[in-house]
Formats: structure tokens, C-alpha cells, sequence
């Protein structure tokens, strides 16, 4: 019974009804069902609602039960790195890349924060690891080309450019920290 309301609840996280997922995680801790996907799974609804420090605390009771949980530690980073804690979010990235060294998303996750940091190199060494992990992942393209501009490292930024240039979509990225393709060639 509890593993349905985890579904359920799992379900309707993936639809955005954060509120009525933790119904559903609270009835399968009414049922004394601990596990640490429930935890982690609650911990998300939670952030899903900004609820951050009751977050971090569901993150944490997964954890506890499972202490290298790599889902709950990535979910944690996340969450961190919203409460703009971004240290512990470095960390908690890190000990995920010590569990997973594979994972795309925790490397540009740490990319993005050490370019908040103004850490620019170690943001083009965490994207350019991201990107050969995953070609595709979103963005990452264009925000190395960014990050080994901001420290002046030019090598093997002509290919960049010209991939971009093939494929502008994946330089564009939400925070605006990617330049348009024509500005980077000096194209007018």
C-alpha cells in the first residue's frame, strides 16, 4: 500500500501539484513506510514549493538511510544552490561526482556555481567535463565558449564558434551569460 502512495505521489510531482504529492508521502509515512527514495522524493515536492529548509531536511533523512544516494545528494546540491548556499552545493556536487563521475548534470551544475563564484576556469573545466559526458546536454557549448573567454583561454575556440554557428539553439542559456554567435565572431 505504501509503495502506491509513493507512485501517486510520485506522479503527481511529475504534474506539478506539489501540495497534493506530500498528501500522498504523508500517508505513506503514516504507514511507517521510511525508505529513502520517499525521503528524497518528499524532499523534492518539497523544493518544488521553495520550501527549502523542510527540504534539505527530508534530503537529509534519505541520507541517513542510504548515505550515497546519489539522486538525493544531486536533489540537495539543487537545492542548496537555490538557497544560494553555493559552498555546500559545490560540496554536495562533488561528493555526487566521487559517487557518479558520469553524471552531466552535476558537472554543469558545479560549472554554473564556480561562474557565479567568478571561478571561471574551474567553470570551463566542470562544463568541458559535462560536455564530454554528454554532446547534447543543453546549453554547454556555449557557456564553456563563455567561461574559457573569461579567463583567456583561446584554444579550440574557432571550433567552438563554428559548432555554434551550426547549431545556435544550444548557445543560448536562461541566466544570459552566453553571447549570440555573431557577437563572438565579430560578425556585425
Amino acid at each position: 500500500m505504501a509503495q502506491a502512495w509513493l507512485g501517486y505521489g510520485n506522479t503527481l510531482h511529475a504534474l506539478g501539484r506539489d501540495e497534493e504529492a506530500l498528501t500522498a508521502f504523508d500517508k505513506c509515512l503514516a504507514l511507517k513506510f521510511e525508505a529513502s527514495n520517499l525521503w528524497t522524493a518528499r524532499g523534492n515536492a518539497l523544493s518544488g514549493l521553495r520550501r527549502y529548509d523542510e527540504a534539505l531536511a527530508a534530503y537529509d533523512r534519505a541520507l541517513a538511510i542510504e548515505p550515497e544516494l546519489v539522486e538525493a545528494l544531486l536533489h540537495r546540491g539543487n537545492c542548496l544552490r537555490e538557497m544560494e548556499r553555493y559552498d555546500e552545493a559545490i560540496d554536495a556536487y562533488h561528493r555526487v561526482l566521487s559517487l557518479k563521475t558520469d553524471l552531466a548534470p552535476a558537472w554543469f551544475a558545479c560549472g554554473a556555481l564556480f561562474a557565479k563564484q567568478f571561478r571561471h576556469k574551474e567553470a570551463a573545466t566542470a562544463y568541458a567535463q559535462a560536455l564530454k559526458i554528454d554532446q547534447q546536454y543543453p546549453w554547454t557549448k556555449g557557456i564553456l565558449l563563455h567561461s574559457k573567454m573569461l579567463y583567456c583561454d583561446w584554444e579550440g575556440m574557432e571550433e567552438a564558434i563554428e559548432e555554434i554557428e551550426r547549431e545556435p539553439q544550444r548557445a543560448f542559456y536562461t541566466e544570459n551569460v552566453v553571447y549570440l554567435p555573431k557577437q563572438l565572431s565579430g560578425e556585425r
